[in-house]
């Protein structure tokens, strides 16, 4: 088993995680920032919910094997907690895929099954070109889980700070496309509301790129993933506090598209100096 994430981590010293070692066993253990999207198996879109959670993740490389532990959060009218142990290490070189695992080794106040996903590492974005202002980045490895709960609900796990990356094409008095541009979700401590951060933004062939923030988009869940929306949107220079009153944007949305909650769609009005134009974006999560 290629163990380049450890290597990975190790070098990074991220301060999020703690590193054990003993004479036989060389393990990390760390806490994720986490937000489970909850839907009814048999509901309708209104029904769906997002809350967040902190899962405890174990990952033993010397026996390659992985736990996690989920604390007390709520899923429906119920407080669930469980254990997923010993879940065996399958690495592809960009996560650890968690299949095929036998979910009656789940303890916990709730029946978990269905229990797949997988274990991203660290963000490969390169910080040093990361402009002054942006909010700290906190850089650990991050679960992508799924599964039911007691055969009412599935849930799905996503991170609340994450990049995604792709090719955004602009629109308007030609067209203009750029794989520079980074976009950047953080979600609300309740996630009612999330920021996206869009660095190295350049939507137009003379333009000089920018870097702005949205703030306090509405999140929106849906059953199979969530958008986040806004209309009459000022963007904001995360820098130096000052609006970009000459970049307003009629409307935003972005969302997701895959079943793993790490591709997204993200579609906007702005008004740029050539006129209206409208951006669009699909990507994916830094991490896959």
């Amino acid at each position: 088993m290629k163990l380049t994430h450890k290597s990975l981590i190790l070098l990074l010293g991220a301060a999020a995680l703690t590193a054990c070692s003993n004479d036989s066993t060389q393990e990390i253990t760390f806490g994720t920032n986490s937000v489970n999207l909850i839907t009814p198996v048999n509901g309708t879109q209104d029904d769906a919910d997002i809350e967040r959670c902190t899962y405890t993740v174990r990952l033993n490389y010397t026996d390659g094997l992985i736990d996690i532990l989920a604390p007390q959060f709520e899923v429906g009218d119920k407080n669930i907690t469980f254990k997923a142990l010993d879940i065996r290490m399958k690495d592809n070189n960009v996560s650890y895929l968690i299949e095929d695992y036998n979910s009656n080794n789940i303890t916990g106040n709730a029946q978990i099954q269905n229990f797949q996903g997988r274990i991203y590492p660290p963000a490969t974005l390169n910080f040093a070109e990361v402009p002054s202002g942006a909010v700290l980045f906190n850089m650990s490895y991050v679960p992508a889980l799924s599964y039911t709960v007691d055969g009412k609900y599935e849930v799905r796990s996503f991170p609340s700070d994450a990049f995604y990356k792709g090719m955004t094409t602009t629109t308007g008095s030609g067209q203009f496309q750029s794989d520079e541009t980074v976009y950047r979700v953080v979600f609300s401590q309740n996630c009612e509301k999330a920021n996206i951060y869009v660095l190295n933004a350049k939507l137009a062939e003379k333009m000089r790129p920018i870097n702005f923030v949205l703030n306090d988009l509405e999140v929106e869940p849906r059953n199979g993933g969530y958008d986040i929306v806004g209309e009459d949107i000022i963007p904001v220079n995360f820098a130096e506090g000052t609006k970009y009153d000459r970049f307003p944007m009629k409307s935003f949305k972005l969302s997701t598209l895959s079943s793993d909650l790490t591709s997204v769609s993200i579609q906007y009005s702005i008004t740029m100096p050539v006129g209206e134009c409208t951006a669009t974006f699909s990507g994916s999560y830094l991490r896959k």
